[in-house]
C-alpha cells in the first residue's frame, strides 16, 4: 500500500514538472521578439562555414554542406569565403563583399547581388539565373561555364572576367563593363541592351554565340576579336 502510494507520488511531480516545462516554454516562445525570416547571425555563418568547409574536406563524409537560402547576407564581409558548392538561391547578398571567394558550382539562382563585390572571386560552374547582379562588380572573376541567363547586370563591371562557355542568354546587360573580358565560346543569345561599342573593348569573342547581324559588324570593325588568342 505504501510502496504504491509513493509510485502515485512520483508519477504527480512528474506530469507537474512536465506541465511546468511546457508552460515556460509556451511563455518563452510567447515574449521572445521574433526575428527577421532569413536573418543570418554572425555566429550562425560562421558556424555554417566551418561545416561546411569540414564537408567539402571530408567529400561529404562528414560537416554539412552550407545551406544560405532565402537568407539575407547583405552586407557582411566574406572576403576569401570557401563556399563551393553552397545553396543560396533566392538570398540577399546585396553589398555583400565576396572579393576572391570560392563560389564555384554554387547555387545563386534568383539572388539579389545588388552592388555585390565579387572581384577575382572563382564563379565557375556557378547558377546565377535570374539573380539580380545589377551594379555588382565582377572584375577579374572566373565566371567559367557559369548559368547568367535572364540576370540582371546593368551597370555592373566584368573587366577582365573570363566568361569563357557561360551562358548570358536573355540577361539585361545595359551598360555593362565589358573592357578585356575573355567571352570564348559564350552564349550570347538574346541578351538585351547589348551594344557593339561595349563588346568592342573585350578580349575576345571567339566562338561565341552572337546576333547574327552584331556579329557581321563586329568581324568589320573588331576582326581581331574572333582570332585565336595568342
Amino acid at each position: 500500500m505504501i510502496w504504491n502510494r509513493r509510485k502515485e507520488h512520483s508519477t504527480v511531480i512528474t506530469m507537474l514538472r512536465d506541465t511546468l516545462r511546457s508552460t515556460l516554454l509556451g511563455i518563452l516562445l510567447l515574449t521572445t521578439p521574433l526575428a527577421s525570416v532569413g536573418h543570418a547571425h554572425p555566429a550562425m555563418i560562421k558556424m555554417m562555414l566551418k561545416n561546411h568547409a569540414l564537408w567539402l574536406g571530408t567529400h561529404g563524409m562528414e560537416g554539412k554542406r552550407a545551406n544560405f537560402r532565402e537568407m539575407d547576407l547583405s552586407g557582411h564581409n566574406m572576403i576569401h569565403v570557401e563556399l563551393a558548392f553552397g545553396e543560396l538561391r533566392i538570398s540577399n547578398l546585396s553589398n555583400i563583399d565576396l572579393r576572391w571567394a570560392n563560389l564555384c558550382n554554387a547555387i545563386l539562382s534568383g539572388s539579389n547581388l545588388s552592388q555585390a563585390d565579387l572581384g577575382e572571386a572563382n564563379l565557375s560552374e556557378a547558377n546565377l539565373t535570374a539573380a539580380y547582379l545589377d551594379g555588382a562588380d565582377m572584375t577579374g572573376a572566373n565566371l567559367k561555364g557559369a548559368s547568367l541567363a535572364m540576370a540582371d547586370l546593368s551597370g555592373a563591371s566584368l573587366r577582365g572576367a573570363d566568361l569563357t562557355n557561360a551562358n548570358l542568354s536573355g540577361a539585361d546587360l545595359r551598360e555593362v563593363d565589358l573592357t578585356d573580358a575573355i567571352l570564348d565560346r559564350t552564349n550570347l543569345q538574346s541578351t538585351r541592351r547589348l551594344t557593339i561599342p561595349m563588346l568592342a573593348k573585350a578580349k575576345t569573342l571567339r566562338g561565341s554565340n552572337l546576333d547574327p547581324r552584331l556579329m557581321e559588324k563586329l568581324k568589320e570593325l573588331a576582326p581581331h576579336l574572333f582570332q585565336p588568342r595568342q
